[in-house]
């Protein structure tokens, strides 16, 4: 049992090579693991590891309808058919024409 999400009703969970992100039906999504490369979509300033799943606050209040983990990457698709991606970029996974 994950404590940090005792008073949530998870719906989604998905998990990366080192991560892994939790959306509940409170419209809520978290992340926990590696944070080295951004894929935790937590924002900048993070330690290396985020050991207890955290709200990615940019995303509260989306309904979430699918979340993909890759290595060191996060896709996260809303069922307004917007795509929210975080992560390293160095291969142009995240798809925003940057590396």
């Amino acid at each position: 049992l994950i404590s940090a999400l005792k008073s949530e009703t998870v719906d989604i969970v998905e998990a990366g090579s080192r991560h892994s992100v939790f959306f509940t039906l409170q419209n809520r999504t978290y992340s926990c693991g590696d944070a080295n490369q951004g894929q935790l979509g937590l924002g900048t300033g993070l330690q290396d590891r985020v050991m207890c799943p955290t709200e990615m606050e940019a995303i509260r209040g989306l309904k979430i309808k699918q979340i993909c983990c890759g290595k060191f990457h996060t896709l996260v698709l809303t069922d307004q058919g917007d795509i929210w991606a975080c992560g390293a970029n160095n291969f142009g996974q995240i798809g925003n024409n940057s590396t």
